[in-house]
């Protein structure tokens, strides 16, 4: 299409007719079918320094993809711009492509649910589930259910009633897991006024909460209990990075049932590991952006495009880390029934050069917010 430069977003799964070279410690991978090329070497150079060996054969599914076309389409069609001092240049073009039925089909195979050697039915995954509950009721409780319904749909959280009258209740509880919604809540004869039993489709898992606990569930995204790292790789390279913080409730952070998870932040967030992995991959980004001493951070660091390649000068410095820590999730109440760790770690020299300061110097008061809330802050 024009240009070497492209990604493949694949996904791990049986039924994948690709094959990939995925390393998950340091979530990179690369398609197999890159060796069979002359250029291959140009491929393999940007696995960030791992070698083949380190990489483990899957089956996969390629989702989407995006390739640099650079200026070869729009010098062709004499498509130009202006740029801030008059002069006319080619547009910088790029392209994508997203494999919605792909995504749709990968989905609902990697999501079945399985009970007794048949399938039951699937669960979407709750981030990208167009509803999060599916109410079932009977009869006599009609009126509750639609006064819970309506409280879910206030308070955000997207929900499904079945209010069909031709259907039995086991009829529309099997519809649950055709549909594939996340959880369910029955409000059959057992119910009892005040209690309401959240079951979690995939699983089976049923917790049983007041009105007032259940709306304030963060359901879309937290209510998942997270036993596995659900972070594994998340942040390594995010090169030019310079905040990361979670959503918050009303300002204060959501409290969730998660533990042994691992938001490692210690390798190359905010600053690359090589210039070309900015210049080749950010559309506009010029190499005169890059910062290498005090005189060119001071010069260029209110300027959004700058970037590093030395630590000292990362983006994702000592202040960036306490605004992650003090929106940290609160999982101090689960980990104390479940036992169990969380961890964040950061890269401690990261920064030292920037305004922010480097990580290592988070205080005790700092690190005492993150250890409150069930997380133990590592410096690497």
């Amino acid at each position: 299409m024009g240009g070497r430069v492209s990604e493949e977003f694949q996904a791990i799964t049986k039924l994948g007719e690709d094959i990939i070279l995925y390393n998950e410690e340091k979530n990179v991978g690369i398609n197999k079918e890159v060796l069979d090329f002359e250029d291959k070497e140009t491929f393999i150079d940007r696995l960030q320094g791992l070698s083949l060996e380190d990489m483990k054969e899957y089956n996969s599914v390629e989702l989407g993809n995006n390739f640099e076309l650079g200026t070869k389409y729009s010098e062709a069609m004499g498509l130009t711009y202006q740029d801030e001092n008059g002069q006319s240049k080619p547009y910088y073009m790029g392209c994508y492509g997203i494999g919605l039925g792909r995504i749709i089909a990968t989905t609902i195979e990697n999501n079945i649910i399985i009970k007794n050697d048949r399938v039951k039915g699937f669960a979407i995954p709750e981030n990208i589930a167009p509803y999060k509950v599916q109410i079932i009721y009977s009869d006599e409780n009609k009126e509750k259910a639609f006064e819970l319904y309506n409280k879910l749909q206030d308070n955000g959280v997207n929900a499904i009633i079945d209010d069909r009258e031709n259907l039995n209740m086991g009829n529309r509880i099997n519809d649950v897991y055709a549909l594939g919604t996340p959880y369910m809540l029955v409000m059959g004869k057992k119910f009892e006024d005040g209690k309401y039993e959240l079951e979690t489709s995939k699983t089976g898992e049923k917790e049983v909460y007041t009105l007032d606990e259940l709306i304030n569930l963060p359901i879309p995204y937290t209510k998942a209990k997270w036993n596995s790292n659900a972070f594994n790789g998340t942040f390594y390279s995010c090169e030019r990075l310079k905040n990361i913080t979670f959503a918050l409730n009303d300002g204060v952070p959501y409290t969730v049932t998660w533990k042994s998870q691992v938001i490692d932040l210690s390798s190359y967030v905010g600053y690359a590991n090589y210039k070309s992995h900015i210049l080749n991959y950010n559309s506009g980004i010029t190499a005169d952006k890059e910062v290498t001493d005090d005189a060119s951070y001071q010069l260029l660091k209110n300027d959004p495009d700058w970037f590093a390649t030395k630590r000292e000068y990362s983006r994702y410095n000592h202040d960036s880390a306490v605004r992650t820590i003090n929106s940290l999730p609160d999982t101090s109440a689960y980990l104390a029934t479940a036992g169990g760790t969380n961890t964040i770690k950061f890269e401690g020299k990261a920064g030292a050069s920037t305004d922010g300061g480097a990580i290592n110097t988070l205080t005790e008061e700092e690190i005492a917010v993150a250890a409150a809330k069930g997380w133990t802050v590592t410096l690497v």
